[in-house]
């Protein structure tokens, strides 16, 4: 009996104890949690890029690195010269009109034929020169100065925590890549389900990442090439780099390929109205129009119906998955939203399978 008890005691600890020592991770690992998801999702989309290189050179340790660097460069260096292109037009854009503003000139250009496009360009032309709204313009850019200077502070400031973030998330993947199958085969044997219903649910976690990360490649590939003819067709030089750059930027989400296409056609915008090109005006406001409605809303469309219809999966859920996940978990929520959901989904059809079994 007594033995019973300090069994039961022995137990009681041990749940406690397991429970507080859950809780006291969580807490830990909770500020990089997002980070080590990265990690995991970047190690699982690399890992045949790995298996590759790992063939030639014979190395883990090696082979593990070498990829792990080269994803880095894959994601910070088009970031790095979007982020350049988007300074230079910004500031170059500034500078002028805070030179035509002190100047007392007028945004107006000289187009006197009776079109459509002679009228937009009238209207704009006299709307930015009305003293008023010179006022306005003034006053958002020293706002906006200010907010990019404050801005600047904050990153500075968050430097060490950015690289922090960094090394851990080359360090998940670098052990994502080393020791993943043997983590992998521990996480399986400790979910307590049958092996069919571990075997359904693997499946479909592999099929609907697989589908995704399909999915984004392809809308990615796609929008770049829809806003390289935009480049082409509104005059915007190298556009096919342009358009490199713009597929590459779609892959990242909230962002996308917004940061290309809105400071080129911004910038054509402002240096036609300060310089009183009528032509560069309209290819602005073209190329923004364009860049708005074409390149960036396609991927809603296209993106859950190539996705949906690889992991058979409905398109609206897929949708749902990658907006809702976005929300909430930021940038690897495009993967984890639709995993989620897809998993969601496949555990109510598991449940439906095991009482249809129950009752037959």
């Amino acid at each position: 009996m007594k033995e019973t008890e300090k069994l039961k005691q022995s137990r009681a600890i041990y749940i406690v104890s397991l429970v507080l020592l859950i809780i006291l991770t969580a807490w830990i690992i909770k500020p990089f949690i997002l980070t080590i998801i990265g990690g995991l999702i970047l190690g699982y989309i690399f890992y045949p890029v790995y298996l590759w290189v790992l063939k030639r050179m014979k190395n883990k340790w090696a082979s593990a690195f070498i990829v792990s660097t080269l994803i880095i460069l894959i994601f910070t260096i088009p970031i790095v010269l979007s982020i350049q292109l988007f300074a230079k037009e910004a500031y170059v854009s500034y500078i002028l009109i805070k030179q035509k503003l002190a100047s007392g000139g007028e945004f107006k250009g000289e187009c006197l034929e009776a079109t459509l496009k002679c009228d937009a360009v009238r209207w704009v032309g006299n709307f930015l020169s009305n003293s008023q709204v010179n006022f306005y313009i003034n006053d958002a850019l020293n706002k906006a100065t200010q907010f990019f200077i404050d801005k600047s502070r904050e990153f500075i400031t968050s430097l060490p925590q950015i690289l922090i973030d960094l090394l851990i998330l080359i360090f998940v993947i670098f052990y994502t890549f080393k020791d993943g199958e043997k983590f992998l085969k521990k996480v399986e044997s400790v979910i307590p389900l049958r092996m069919d219903h571990k075997i359904i649910i693997k499946d479909k976690a592999k099929e609907m990442l697989n589908s995704t990360l399909y999915g984004i490649i392809v809308v990615s590939i796609i929008q770049g090439i829809i806003a390289g003819i935009g480049y082409f067709i509104f005059g915007v030089k190298s556009p096919v780099l342009l358009g490199i750059f713009t597929a590459l930027a779609a892959m990242i989400p909230v962002i996308g390929t917004g940061i290309v296409w809105f400071p080129v056609s911004l910038s054509m915008l402002v240096n036609g109205l300060i310089e009183n090109q009528n032509s560069l005006i309209f290819r602005g406001i073209g190329l923004m129009i364009y860049g708005f409605f074409i390149v960036s809303l396609i991927d809603n469309f296209i993106r859950p119906k190539i996705i949906g219809k690889r992991a058979k999966l409905h398109p609206i859920l897929v949708l749902l998955g990658i907006l809702g996940g976005v929300a909430a978990f930021g940038v690897v929520g495009i993967l984890i939203g639709p995993l989620v959901i897809a998993l969601f989904v496949t555990f109510l059809e598991i449940v439906y399978l095991g009482e249809h079994e129950a009752k037959s």
